[in-house]
């Protein structure tokens, strides 16, 4: 009996039991299970969350190193931080950047890039200096070149891994915005579909896939910004219990230690505490209740305190009114527009290189679709009284996107237009209402294939981004036969022994004043540059007064002149403005110099033959013209065609008569009838009745700053001569003659007058000269 009451016991001790691996297999069976089906109803996000990791990558490896907007500002403090800015291998990036605005907007990030930077010298160490572009303009959309940050590409080494690192966090970063953007509009809609369309907005959005492949704070900051925007909405929606009130409402003041555009939405978490005390879980009083929300308020202001003395100090209140109020009189609202536009969209990296405005209008149109769908939605929601339960907390989004928006506006004004900061903060509660508003539009049913055709659209867009970039790029060696071009424009002049400028060529012949004249100039290298030469080109227009220049390394920075190969032909792009304020029309001097370095000294230019031409020689001309067509109305009409060629068409005095000793100005209005091959001068005698001249001018038209083969068929011209009237005339009665002439024939042009006969010039008079 004894061992049959033992035999259970028996055959347990032969029941093999697990181990300890198959216990873990078995554990982490169960969790992938579990994971599984917690992430199944959510596969449209993980597919999105994929596409957007793949296309980051894709503009990651096509975005050279220290490109991307701030990157070379968070690095170079970094390396000043470090005491590396004696290094030969920095000392220049640390020089220009030691100091740059975005390290001292941003405490968080700084820390960030300064470890990776230290950690990553640990691992490897440059191998060459970082040679940075001197006349790098990268917030400046006017700027016609020197996009680029560095001279030639970043060497291999600890930067470039420290700027790979960051970069893998910015795409960490946007990953999280957009899984916040998700579950909050998941929130608000109860749609999985609706959240999955808002979701593929957010991630695949140009602007989000810049942030993602770039090392600075805006991904940071679209994230704090997604989860301050989730926290909001969850703390109106679910009051919390106190401890957590407390909490949740004072930890967003540390948000501007990340950017100071949160410094503002930070404050809805609290916002969002004191509407909703009344309501919140396990405060049994509203005593106790307005008590937890005095502990928030007060931790809070204590947070953002302490956290204001760690960030940069901002201008006075004052000093900042003053400045937006200027700017809000320099700047048009269309340009604000466009400016906020260019920002949101992200197109290409907004704070160097836009696209076209034709692409912007698209997009912003697609912007005028979503505010409709919004508008169509708030009609039915009123219409329909349906108080659905994802409602609450719409108001929140639209505080999100209201004082973010003001924030850019008012900095906007601030900087006289300069995109000088991110719109990281507006990302993900943009993209809610622009998903929302297009998807409203749709039934239910259609969501799904929405998200789907949106997925794949940005997508190929974000593919095709790379290509579309328009940052300056190197110079292309050329072949021999490019310079039999027509449009080849032969120069010939020589600077130093190493460089030859052989001629150049433009984009067109009449550029308006406001516009750009795009320049290609085609060197040819004689010897090894030893030196980064500087190239600068200028316009002159009336006057010789400058109305345009230029300074720029060749290729913007992307190939220095010591980089070039003897023997080589290249071809540099350079784009001028034109100031809005030139005189106009006019002729145009193209005029071009070559410096050592940043405009140190100027090499001198000598001709083929060795004659000197100076520093700074003219190789060519344009027209400048107006933006629009003008159109007089002389004091005196007529009609009065030289050589069939020009037209006289109004005369005017001031005085109407001339005074002795006094200078007499004559107004004459031109109009070209047909082209005009050679440059006339305009004479304007004053002769007696002997036909003497007793005061004369004779020059091309507008002081020769607008010589006739540079006038367009129908054209007018106003032409102003000055004469000097004598104090003394003799053989009255006088008259004023006005005609052209060919400067190197000395022949005139003639008319024929309406009674048939042929003369060279125009009858004033008589005339009655005044005393002074």
């Amino acid at each position: 009996m004894s061992e049959s009451r033992n035999l259970p016991v028996t055959l347990c001790d032969h029941v093999a039991q697990p181990t300890g691996k198959e216990t873990l297999r078995r554990s982490i069976g169960r969790a992938i299970v579990a994971l599984a089906h917690t992430l199944r109803p959510h596969l449209a996000l993980l597919l999105i969350l994929a596409a957007t990791c793949g296309a980051s990558i894709y503009y990651e490896r096509h975005l050279p190193l220290l490109e991307g907007a701030e990157e070379a500002g968070f690095i170079g403090s970094a390396l000043d931080s470090l005491d590396l800015y004696d290094d030969p291998a920095y000392a220049e990036l640390a020089d220009q950047f030691g100091d740059h605005e975005a390290a001292e907007r941003s405490p968080v990030y700084r820390v960030l890039s300064r470890e990776a930077v230290r950690l990553a010298l640990h691992i490897g160490k440059d191998t060459a200096p970082i040679r940075t572009n001197p006349y790098l303009r990268q917030y400046d959309l006017t700027s016609s070149a020197n996009q680029n940050t560095l001279l030639y590409p970043l060497a291999e080494g600890g930067v470039a891994r420290a700027v790979r690192w960051l970069r893998f966090l910015s795409l960490l970063a946007i990953l999280g915005a957009t899984v916040c953007a998700y579950v909050v509009a998941n929130w608000l809609t109860g749609h999985r579909a609706a959240a999955s369309i808002v979701a593929a907005t957010c991630g695949l959005l140009p602007n989000s896939l810049i942030m993602a492949s770039t090392a600075n704070a805006d991904a940071l900051t679209a994230l704090v910004a997604a989860l301050l925007l989730a926290l909001s909405v969850r703390l109106w929606q679910r009051p919390p219990t106190l401890g957590r009130a407390v909490l949740w409402g004072a930890l967003p003041a540390l948000a501007i230690l990340v950017s100071p555009s949160l410094r503002a939405i930070s404050l809805v978490p609290l916002l969002v505490l004191i509407l909703n005390a009344k309501d919140a879980r396990e405060w049994p009083g509203s005593r106790r209740a307005w008590t937890g929300v005095g502990y928030a308020a007060i931790l809070f202001v204590a947070l953002r305190a302490g956290a204001g003395l760690l960030s940069a100090s901002s201008e006075p209140l004052v000093l900042s009114v003053a400045q937006a109020v200027a700017g809000a009189h320099a700047q048009s609202a269309s340009t604000i527009v466009q400016r906020f536009a260019q920002a949101f969209w992200g197109l290409l990296d907004w704070r160097s290189v836009p696209l076209d405005r034709v692409i912007y209008t698209a997009l912003n149109a697609l912007a005028l679709v979503s505010a409709g769908g919004l508008g169509l939605a708030l009609v039915r929601r009123t219409w329909q009284h349906q108080a659905l339960a994802g409602r609450r907390g719409w108001w929140i989004v639209l505080i999100f996107v209201a004082l973010s928006s003001v924030r850019f506006v008012w900095m906007l004004l601030r900087n006289n237009g300069l995109l000088v900061e991110g719109q990281a903060a507006l990302l993900v509660p943009g993209t809610i209402l622009l998903a929302l508003g297009w998807a409203e539009w749709l039934p239910h049913r259609a969501h799904w294939v929405a998200c789907a055709v949106l997925s794949g659209l940005l997508l190929s867009a974000s593919l095709a981004l790379p290509q579309a970039d328009q940052r300056s790029i190197p110079p292309a060696p050329l072949d021999l036969s490019y310079l039999e071009d027509e449009n080849i424009t032969p120069v010939g002049i020589a600077f130093g022994d190493e460089l030859y400028l052989v001629g150049y060529s433009t984009d067109t012949d009449t550029v308006a004043r406001g516009d750009r004249l795009t320049l290609r100039l085609i060197w040819l290298v004689r010897k090894q540059p030893k030196e980064d030469y500087t190239v600068s080109v200028a316009i002159t227009g009336r006057q010789q007064m400058q109305v345009g220049i230029v300074d720029t390394m060749p290729g913007g920075g992307q190939s220095p002149t010591s980089q070039w190969v003897p023997g080589q032909i290249v071809q540099d792009e350079i784009t001028v403005p034109i100031s809005p304020r030139a005189n106009t029309p006019s002729k145009g001097e193209i005029r071009v110099s070559v410096y050592r370095k940043a405009k140190e000294v100027s090499l001198k230019a000598h001709a083929p033959d060795g004659s000197p031409l100076g520093s700074s020689p003219r190789i060519g001309d344009i027209r400048l013209v107006s933006p629009n067509v003008v159109q007089y109305a002389p004091r005196t009409a007529m009609q009065v065609d030289f050589g069939g060629t020009i037209r006289l068409f109004g005369f005017g005095a001031v005085p109407a008569q001339p005074a002795l000793g006094q200078v007499w100005t004559i107004d004459l209005y031109w109009q070209a009838l047909a082209p005009i091959d050679r440059d006339y001068t305009v004479f304007a005698h004053l002769v007696n009745a002997y036909g003497r001249i007793l005061a004369q001018t004779d020059e091309q038209p507008l002081q020769a700053d607008y010589p006739t083969t540079m006038w367009l068929v129908g054209e007018q011209i106003h032409d102003l001569h000055a004469i000097a009237v004598p104090e003394r005339l003799v053989g009255e009665p006088y008259y004023l003659l006005i005609g052209l002439y060919d400067p190197t024939t000395g022949e005139r042009l003639t008319y024929t007058a309406a009674d048939g006969t042929v003369n060279d010039h125009v009858t004033f008079g008589p005339l009655a000269p005044s005393e002074p």
